[in-house]
């Protein structure tokens, strides 16, 4: 059995919005926007695969 987190409804609500929202902008196309590099790869900031792997880490969850 995985293990749970507990989060409101409303919080819940948020989340599946901006899952949606994101999966909207890459259907039409948004990676072609001349900032979107910089946007979603700021060099200051660890990459995507970094951000998973170390909410992986603090939550002691094996990545898929």
């Amino acid at each position: 059995m995985e293990d749970t987190i507990t989060i409101s409804k409303k919080e819940y609500i948020r989340l599946l919005v901006v899952d949606e929202k994101m999966n909207r902008l890459d259907r039409g196309g948004i990676d072609n926007w001349e900032w979107y590099g910089e946007a979603m790869y700021p060099n200051d900031e660890p990459d995507f695969e970094e951000f998973r792997e170390n909410l992986e880490k603090k939550f002691n969850v094996k990545g898929e």
